[in-house]
């Protein structure tokens, strides 16, 4: 009786405490049965892949995850934390890159990022990222402006990835011209976010 009290338990902290899940950065990433290179390789897992978290705290920047049945150890460089509210990456020089959670749609979750954007005046530039919820796992990435006193924005720059990570459009229009918002969209989440 009580070692199934110890099991409930654990099963209880697993899956309340962790909610979070992680998607693989790299094009090809391993989990390790330690948080160590040395360690045995578990599963090779590519860009786009969903891992659920199984710990708030990394061991030397190292994340206990599940991948399917098979639990084990992946590296934070490796990953992007998604939350309900943010995405937090660790970048290469291991501070934190976040990108805040502003609005939805049927098909994808956007996030601005708060340390890229620049007020000047009544104007704001922003980059923002959609990230896809459907089967083909895509993202973007768009630098918008807005004017907060006229109630208008422009989208300066952006990329297209696909299901692989490869970027496959961009575009910079540093000129382009400033549009209306059209109300109740996710212009006008992020409108209401930054100029209010």
């Amino acid at each position: 009786m009580k070692s199934l009290k110890i099991i409930l338990l654990i099963l209880i902290l697993t899956f309340s405490f962790y909610g979070q899940t992680a998607t693989v950065i790299t094009t090809q990433s391993n989990i390790r049965e330690t948080p160590s290179t040395n360690s045995k390789i578990l599963a090779k897992i590519r860009v786009n892949v969903k891992l659920k978290l199984l710990s708030n705290e990394h061991v030397d920047g190292w994340y206990f995850v599940l991948y399917g049945k098979i639990r084990g150890w992946v590296h934070g460089n490796n990953i992007e934390i998604n939350s309900q509210n943010s995405i937090i990456r660790k970048t290469r020089n291991n501070s934190r890159d976040e990108w805040i959670y502003y609005a939805a749609s049927s098909t994808s979750s956007f996030y601005y990022n708060p340390a890229k954007t620049i007020r000047a005046g009544s104007n704001v530039r922003v980059w923002t990222k959609e990230v896809s919820r459907t089967s083909y796992s895509t993202e973007a990435m768009e630098q918008l402006e807005f004017n907060c006193q006229m109630g208008r924005f422009r989208s300066l720059a952006g990329v297209l990835y696909n299901s692989s990570g490869t970027s496959y459009r961009s575009w910079d229009k540093p000129k382009a011209n400033f549009i209306t918002i059209i109300p109740e969209t996710v212009v006008e989440s992020l409108y209401k976010k930054l100029c209010r």
